[in-house]
């Protein structure tokens, strides 16, 4: 049996990916003994089923993993990323979580999230580029978010724990867009995607 080789693939087929992630997990699970894991994905949408903002992450041994925060540019500044981090926090609380986590760059949302009660516990300094930072932050306990109460302006907050794949690349893509802005590349105006 000859040694296996390395090969750099810039788009892998779709089921090695997911033999990487299954082994990593069933790893994991192992070593830790945890098994439950879930999925969690809150979108903003608007009337006409629109993605324009979301939060991505996942619930593993007690932690909710905040991986993803994105609000459209045209959205931003009217607490819907509020609304989305109290409806993931209230998920996870509901879960049994006793703490979250979560990471931002120094141009991204580290004064929103201390707001929300995350603290900073490690720091990388130029990253992703020179002039920036990198924050690692946690809440402990986790307390939920009074994210103002019901107001007829509210975003329509939905639960989406198994979106689709384009559902996904609309978040990330918005959150590349704003990261490119912030680092010098002009952030472009995105128009929220629809899915039915």
């Amino acid at each position: 049996m000859s040694a296996p080789g390395i090969v750099a693939e810039q788009n892998p087929p779709k089921a090695w990916i997911e033999a990487v992630v299954r082994r990593l997990r069933n790893y994991n699970t192992a070593a830790t003994g945890i098994v439950e894991s879930y999925p969690v994905v809150f979108l903003v949408k608007d009337a006409s089923n629109s993605v324009s903002g979301g939060l991505l992450g996942n619930i593993v041994g007690g932690w909710l993993h905040i991986r993803s925060l994105w609000v459209d540019k045209m959205w931003r500044g009217r607490g819907y990323a509020t609304q989305l981090m109290g409806a993931a926090e209230r998920y996870a609380i509901a879960k049994g979580c006793v703490a979250s986590f979560l990471q931002t760059a120094s141009y991204e949302a580290r004064p929103l999230y201390e707001k929300l009660g995350y603290r900073v516990f490690a720091e990388l300094g130029d990253h992703p580029s020179k002039g920036h930072n990198r924050y690692f932050l946690a809440k402990q306990p986790l307390s939920g978010i009074d994210d103002g109460g019901d107001r007829r302006d509210r975003a329509n907050i939905v639960m989406q724990p198994y979106a689709s794949g384009d559902v996904m690349e609309t978040v990330n893509r918005g959150i590349q867009t704003h990261a490119s802005a912030a680092i010098g590349l002009p952030e472009q105006m995105w128009s929220a995607a629809n899915f039915s």
